[in-house]
């Protein structure tokens, strides 16, 4: 499993830790043709291990109303080297299900659905950032809201944290 353990927390003197990335997603008629890239640089002096992702978002359509319909699509990348962590964008209802949020004081709200933790095991490490590359297909503007929650390591024991992930492969067939 790549949930930590408290003795490991304690072992790699972590600290438990949440990059939150959030906007207003232009609408796809508008100067940024729906696009808005999200970036938090990692914390000097750390790696940051994510264990869960939890993904929120609106469904407003292009007639302004919330009908539950995803027009979002996001591609995540490790900002250590601009490499996306999927080959092309991904509709934000598959990858987060059910995570829409409820778009209040709309007619036509279809429901209020929940956000929902996803596992998301992988090591940012200090050089880099987190980003989320979004895009929104309706004429409508909709919001984001994504929490990558896992902990700090500090760059000294990431030999470690390296051994702590090792422990947990499966052994290889001889």
């Amino acid at each position: 499993m790549f949930f930590m353990d408290f003795a490991t927390v304690r072992r790699l003197k972590a600290r438990k830790f949440a990059y939150t990335l959030a906007g207003s997603i232009p609408a796809f008629n508008g100067a940024q043709a729906g696009a808005l890239e999200l970036s938090e640089a990692i914390q000097q002096g750390f790696h940051f291990w994510s264990e869960l992702l939890s993904i929120s978002f609106t469904t407003i359509n292009s007639a302004g109303a919330d009908d539950g319909v995803c027009t979002l699509t996001c591609q995540f990348k490790d900002g250590a080297n601009q490499i996306g962590m999927s080959n092309t964008f991904i509709d934000l209802s598959t990858l987060s299900a059910p995570g829409r949020q409820r778009a209040v004081g709309l007619a036509g709200d279809p429901s209020n659905q929940l956000a929902a933790f996803i596992p998301w095991p992988h090591l940012y490490i200090s050089t880099g950032s987190v980003i989320a590359d979004v895009r929104n297909a309706s004429n409508s503007a909709n919001l984001f809201d994504a929490t990558w929650n896992g902990y700090l390591i500090p760059e000294s024991s990431i030999a470690q944290f390296d051994a702590w992930v090792n422990s947990m492969a499966p052994a290889s067939p001889q």
